[in-house]
């Protein structure tokens, strides 16, 4: 099976996972969202006193081939602040990881004997996601649908083929509003390329197959 992706953008993330360097909590562990010219860090809490540092810019705008992982991370963390900081007061736990992150929609969300759930559907940017809301509120629908499928029944189906382009079409302004926020780099062609273009419907975008 082919499935065909309408893409946003080229995002991806710059991760490691850290731990205090001590076990007396000195540590602030609370989301943390700092921006830069070229994307945006974001860092919080995992299991067990870990948590997490990510780096978010589009692929495009970093030297091809010129940086690995590692080498993109620490230059993007030596030109923050507050994650810096925090970093100050950590240990690494992992490698630095680079990971695609686009927003993207399937243009097919199903068919005879499947559904696309959840980010197999959409997937968002996460400056602008629902988080576990919407992980939940896909679960329940989709539930619904396949048991109405079970019984003989296609309708349910159909509203969820709709409900989903309405989901993104919502997601797109929110990301478009979201990102209007931060004017510090009028020139950044990162911050222009989620300010300037006002959203568009789905269909408007490249298609990437998978």
């Amino acid at each position: 099976l082919v499935r065909i992706y309408s893409a946003l953008d080229m995002v991806v993330f710059f991760s490691k996972v850290f731990s205090p360097a001590s076990a007396d909590g000195d540590v602030d562990l609370r989301l943390l969202i700092e921006p830069l010219e070229d994307g945006w860090w974001y860092s919080l809490q995992l299991k067990n006193q870990r948590g997490i540092m990510v780096f978010l810019t589009d692929s495009d705008l970093q030297p091809s081939g010129a940086l690995n992982a590692k080498e993109v991370w620490k230059q993007k963390l030596n030109s923050s602040n507050k994650t810096k900081a925090r970093y100050k007061l950590s240990t690494e736990s992992q490698s630095t990881k680079i990971v695609p992150a686009y927003s993207q929609f399937l243009s097919n969300v199903g068919g005879e004997g499947w559904l696309a759930v959840g980010d197999a559907c959409m997937a968002f940017d996460p400056l602008a996601a629902s988080g576990i809301k919407k992980a939940l509120e896909d679960g329940l629908e989709a539930a619904e649908v396949i048991a109405e499928f079970l019984d003989g029944s296609q309708t349910l189906f159909k509203n969820y083929i709709s409900s989903r382009k309405k989901q993104f079409n919502n997601y797109l302004q929110n990301r478009h509003y979201y990102y209007l926020q931060e004017d510090r780099w009028p020139k950044s062609k990162f911050w222009q390329r989620r300010q300037v273009i006002e959203p568009q419907s789905i269909g408007s975008y490249g298609k990437q197959q998978f």
